[in-house]
């Protein structure tokens, strides 16, 4: 399994849960379809562990700026080991996630583009 795997859930979690504060059902499948899309011989058991410890490790998290500024120090962490087309490929995940529920918001692009940004 990509050594990666938990912390680019914890950006797709970022982006689907903290930009509005909740996550709708269609947001959790896509959520969990992008995750399982970087390791698609992943058993789901691996890929709904990889989602509970990142759900555990963002409710550890007092609230939305502790979670932002872990969201930031994971994505300047995965700069530096992600490809170009990889960083690329995490925030086309978010952008999936984001619209899953039909709706974009400005606060969910906020957060994929503070992302962006940590990447470089």
């Amino acid at each position: 399994m990509d050594p990666n795997l938990d912390a680019i859930a914890f950006l797709y979690l970022t982006v689907a849960h903290g930009a509005d504060g909740a996550i709708s059902g269609d947001e959790m499948r896509t959520l969990a379809g992008s995750v399982r899309a970087w390791d698609a011989d992943a058993s789901l058991e691996a890929i709904g562990d990889v989602l509970k410890r990142a759900v555990e490790r963002y409710k550890q998290l007092a609230g939305t700026d502790e979670r932002l500024a872990e969201a930031d120090r994971l994505a300047k962490s995965l700069a530096g080991g992600l490809s170009v087309a990889d960083r690329a490929r995490v925030l086309d995940g978010m952008r999936s996630i984001a619209a899953a529920d039909g709706v974009i918001t400005d606060d969910e692009t906020a957060v994929i583009d503070r992302i962006g940004a940590a990447f470089g």
